[in-house]
């Protein structure tokens, strides 16, 4: 059974919610700004596998947040691997 968060939980939704991402990438973070998706205890740093294909096939499923808004939600196993720049 999977588990999902609550849509209340997700935080504050920064001023790049909603804006549109370049010729099929997601929108681009802002400082500060992380990835999460309307429900799960996820949250993504980067354009991950995850974030791509949600925004490919689902996005309005997919909410720019400001960090702080990630409490409680666990970082994508993808994004912590990735490399940082």
């Amino acid at each position: 059974m999977r588990i999902y968060g609550d849509i209340g939980r997700v935080g504050t939704r920064s001023g790049a919610a909603g804006a549109k991402g370049r010729e099929g990438l997601p929108p681009q973070l802002g400082p500060g700004q992380v990835y999460a998706m309307k429900s799960g205890w996820v949250f993504h740093t980067g354009p991950c596998q995850i974030v791509r294909r949600t925004w490919d096939f689902n996005p309005e499923g997919l909410l720019v947040i400001d960090a702080e808004g990630a409490d409680g939600r666990r970082q994508c196993g993808s994004c912590a691997a990735a490399p940082k720049d």
